[in-house]
């Protein structure tokens, strides 16, 4: 594989144009939202309390309502946190029967690759195993109420993107 390192001021800038489509006017929370926004309605959340938004961990958002969101987006979030699982279900309470959850991560060994040829690291990774692969086998072996519906591996970098959908009920 060869890799082009690209100009993007952030991981979700990269999807952007993939994931609009799926929320256009619906109620979300952009989790772990470091700084760009999915949309400007995003309910933003994120564990440093930046500048606008609510602080608080992926895994315990009592805040928002059982079901009571459309989507739940999250970038470059979930590779930082051993429970992953408690991540995704929380996420899956607030997420509403037909709601969307999309996530754009990393895949661990192509950014390591990545990073051999750009420099940088993230320290804070915590999933050797994170891959496109592995996240959709995490997500249908343990959320069976989850549909995949689509997902998208950036040629260029180390970047994957997966949207599933809960089922209604």
């Amino acid at each position: 594989m060869e890799y082009i390192k690209g100009d993007y001021p952030s991981e979700t800038a990269k999807v952007r144009a993939l994931v609009l489509p799926y929320i256009a006017g619906l109620k979300g929370i952009d989790v772990g939202w470091g700084g760009d926004a999915i949309t400007q309605d995003a309910i933003l959340i994120d564990r440093h309390g930046r500048d606008r938004g609510i602080k608080a961990d992926a895994d315990n958002l009592p805040f928002l309502g059982d079901e009571s969101q459309d989507y739940v987006y999250s970038s470059h979030c979930l590779e930082d946190n051993l429970n992953y699982l408690a991540i995704l279900n929380e996420w899956l309470r607030v997420l509403k029967p037909g709601g969307l959850l999309i996530l754009n991560l990393p895949d661990q060994n192509k950014f390591l690759e990545y990073c051999k040829l750009y420099g940088g690291d993230n320290p804070e990774h915590k999933l050797p195993e994170l891959s496109l692969k592995w996240m959709v086998g995490v997500l249908m072996f343990n959320f069976p109420s989850l549909e995949l519906l689509f997902t998208w591996e950036m040629e260029q970098d180390y970047t994957f993107l997966v949207v599933a959908r809960k089922a209604r009920a």
